[in-house]
């Protein structure tokens, strides 16, 4: 038996659908948005500057006067470390950011749904 649904079921999911595809076209967008958006982190008073992108793209790395007279080489390359990880961290939670923006846009929050499980699929 085949069963034959209501036209205003079917008028639902066709609409669904296609916020489905609104949402996943605005996801897209808001990816390649990221490229655009402009990080930097500064590490002891400007010794070493990192500057990328939301989409962890690195554009910069500036080391100050201060850099190579007050550290010590094994303190520079801490020093590097440190100040490019905490840019990338910051990166990542500003697009983490952008995208729970178009999650929380099309998708209602419902008792239940654990929006960080849907945010770590996506991202």
């Amino acid at each position: 038996m085949v069963r034959q649904w209501p036209a205003e079921y079917l008028c639902a999911m066709f609409n669904l659908m296609g916020k489905v595809a609104e949402a996943k076209e605005r996801m897209e967008t808001v990816r390649q948005g990221l490229g655009d958006i402009v990080i930097s982190e500064s590490e002891m008073d400007g010794a070493v500057i990192v500057t990328l992108t939301a989409a962890r793209q690195i554009l910069s790395i500036t080391l100050g006067p201060s850099f190579h007279e007050k550290f010590s080489p094994e303190e520079q390359g801490s020093l590097l470390t440190e100040a490019v990880n905490n840019a990338l961290m910051k990166a990542e939670a500003r697009g983490k950011a952008e995208v729970q923006k178009v999650v929380e846009e099309f998708m209602p929050s419902l008792p239940g749904m654990d929006m960080g499980k849907i945010m770590d699929m996506l991202g």
